[in-house]
């Protein structure tokens, strides 16, 4: 295990794996794969946006093929975290170093529940991988005393930005008013 200090060890994983700002504003990341195959949907596939209206309505998405699935590096770093969002693909993260990462989901349907990404062996809390089905709201923070986390995630079928939203703070805090503090915390 390295004895570097947190700030020069993340600096060391951003030279050694090619990592770049995300143009999120938060984080590091290198898309490492994306397939050269494509899928295409046989069925239409949305999100719903909450207008805060009695009429919500849906934007169609999946509107042509993606690639078969990528694959990314992302190093979250203190005091950043991922905000509110979804996209139309399921994505799996797998933890590799770091501290340990919250990820928050949050269904249509408003169930909340949690993952806490990190180091299984050390910690018994922890899981070295966490699932988020399509279309589902997530958020991630690094848990205290954690500098950084080095994760991947693999999206299924591929990433495309067009197929991604951020999540509104109005707009969620009236779709879900019972979980009122934790959607003020990351949006």
């Amino acid at each position: 295990m390295s004895k570097q200090l947190p700030e020069a060890e993340m600096e060391r994983l951003k030279k050694q794996l090619g990592l770049v700002p995300h143009p999120s504003g938060y984080g590091a990341f290198r898309e490492m794969f994306k397939g050269d195959r494509e899928v295409v949907f046989t069925s239409l596939t949305s999100f719903v946006l909450y207008t805060g209206e009695p009429n919500n309505f849906s934007v169609p998405s999946h509107d042509g093929p993606r690639s078969t699935a990528t694959s990314i590096y992302f190093l979250l770093t203190q005091p950043h975290c991922v905000t509110w969002h979804k996209h139309l693909s399921d994505e799996g993260f797998y933890w590799h170093a770091g501290g340990k990462v919250k990820v928050r989901m949050l269904t249509d349907g408003g169930k909340l529940s949690s993952v806490t990404l990190g180091d299984v062996v050390r910690h018994e809390d922890c899981m070295g991988q966490a699932i988020v089905p399509h279309e589902t709201w997530y958020c991630a923070e690094l848990q205290e005393g954690a500098a950084y986390a080095l994760y991947s995630a693999v999206v299924t079928p591929g990433f495309e930005f067009r197929d991604w939203i951020a999540g509104e703070r109005e707009a969620m805090l009236k779709a879900f008013p019972q979980h009122h503090d934790v959607i003020i915390q990351f949006t």
